[in-house]
């Protein structure tokens, strides 16, 4: 109970020493130009949460899609040099399984990490890398048998 004592003096003391209340008032709004009403409105804007969220989700898919549209694209190409040997089922074999993985790791990825444009360039490169040895794999395969 003292505490609440202390509190309530304290108050008080600043009430008879202080400003009065509605001098402290005007001199608010003499500081920051603005009724303090119109201040409490102005700072509490309504947000839809629902729409920053959409908006976060389209961002993540347009960003997934550039990636995996990339990254399809390296393939293709590394395909498109493959052996002749290669059969066009190994070739979509080996090009839906980079792409799965892609899709996977991209699932994985911040918002953040899939906007880095380092990480991606250096993602892509891996998953040609990837291609690559799936590639010599089926051809040596090939070969063995």
């Amino acid at each position: 109970m003292v505490l609440g004592l202390e509190h309530h003096r304290s108050r008080a003391w600043i009430r008879a020493r202080g400003v009065p209340a509605l001098d402290r008032q005007v001199a608010l709004e003499r500081v920051h130009g603005l009724p303090l009403r119109t201040q409490a409105t102005s700072i509490n804007t309504p947000m839809n949460p629902t729409d920053r969220h959409t908006e976060k989700l389209k961002l993540r898919e347009s960003l997934t899609a550039e990636i995996v549209a990339d990254v399809e694209q390296e393939i293709d190409d590394e395909l498109a040099w493959a052996q002749d040997n290669l059969t066009e089922k190994e070739r979509k074999a080996i090009r839906d399984e980079v792409i799965a993985q892609t899709r996977r790791v991209t699932d994985a990825l911040t918002t953040e990490e899939l906007q880095n444009e380092g990480a991606r360039r250096a993602y892509t490169c891996g998953a040609l890398a990837t291609t690559r040895q799936m590639i010599n794999l089926r051809v040596a395969q090939t070969k063995r048998d």
